[in-house]
């Protein structure tokens, strides 16, 4: 069983992946919330794994619940909720995957065999500014300061272009893209891309797949940026609390994970690009 969101979901890949080749001569049945089926499948999954979107029934955000999705199938719940430790049961939510074994970050063979989506930029920055998704019950930002935000999200690509030969492009939701509209009319360039409100699920992942590095909110694409694809990341948060189980899942030798970003000096930033990006040699299919 995989967390509800798209983000959350993405640390448990290794372990099911492992558990199911473990498991090669029985079929494994793979729960996650039926929201985010286009993106489970877009990956590689082993031919013994049987996709099982189901519909969410409470927002399991602290993985308190036993079994936080409407099944018809009663002998899966009760597995779930009175069997939790065989080992026929795995429940791979955040916090659980979180007391396994250390993360391993490498899923190359996981990911389709597609051309980059976006041409013409040759290497860029991904930044998902914002994540209106679950604004609902976990509040990720003062409205009050907003402008702030923004102005430095404005400055920071600013900033990169002067001091980089890297490109831009930001992603999100309508909904993020409304959050921030000074930032949303910025016309793209031959170095920026405003790709806010414009993306599929699959395009997401390949623009995240060839992009050199991962700025943004803590959230989905700063977890498959780092978890899937192993580029460096940045993750930040714009209000308390400043650190959770998911700073465990970063990858301490290329991610930094920082709070309210805009008191950074922007040196930081272009800094961080130099190391982790303009001073190494990525592989080819991921420049």
């Amino acid at each position: 069983m995989h967390h509800s969101a798209m983000g959350d979901s993405v640390v448990a890949f290794r372990h099911t992946l492992d558990y199911a080749n473990e498991n090669s001569d029985s079929k494994v049945h793979l729960i996650y919330n039926k929201n985010i089926d286009p993106f489970m499948k877009y990956w590689i999954w082993p031919e013994n794994v049987n996709l099982m979107p189901l519909e969410q029934t409470v927002h399991d955000f602290d993985n308190l619940h036993a079994f936080p999705y409407n099944c018809d199938n009663a002998d899966i719940v009760k597995a779930f909720c009175e069997n939790s430790s065989s080992d026929e049961v795995q429940d791979y939510r955040p916090y659980f995957v979180s007391q396994l074994d250390p993360i391993q970050n490498n899923l190359k063979d996981f990911v389709p065999d597609k051309p980059p989506f976006i041409f013409g930029l040759g290497k860029y920055v991904v930044i998902q500014p914002i994540s209106t998704i679950h604004q609902s019950y976990s509040p990720r930002c003062i409205d009050e300061e907003l402008p702030d935000y923004e102005k430095f999200l404005i400055n920071l690509i600013e900033h990169i272009h002067m001091h980089t030969s890297l490109s831009i492009v930001t992603v999100g939701t309508h909904g993020d893209a409304a959050k921030l509209p000074h930032l949303n009319v910025i016309n793209s360039t031959n170095r920026y891309f405003n790709l806010m409100g414009h993306l599929s699920i699959e395009d997401l992942c390949d623009t995240l797949r060839y992009s050199s590095a991962v700025f943004g909110l803590s959230s989905a694409c700063v977890n498959i940026g780092n978890y899937i694809f192993d580029k460096p990341v940045i993750s930040w948060r714009l209000r308390p609390p400043w650190g959770d189980l998911f700073d465990t899942f970063l990858d301490k030798d290329k991610c930094e994970a920082i709070h309210r970003p805009f008191e950074k000096e922007m040196g930081f930033y272009s800094n961080f690009l130099k190391k982790q990006v303009l001073d190494k040699c990525q592989p080819i299919e991921y420049q």
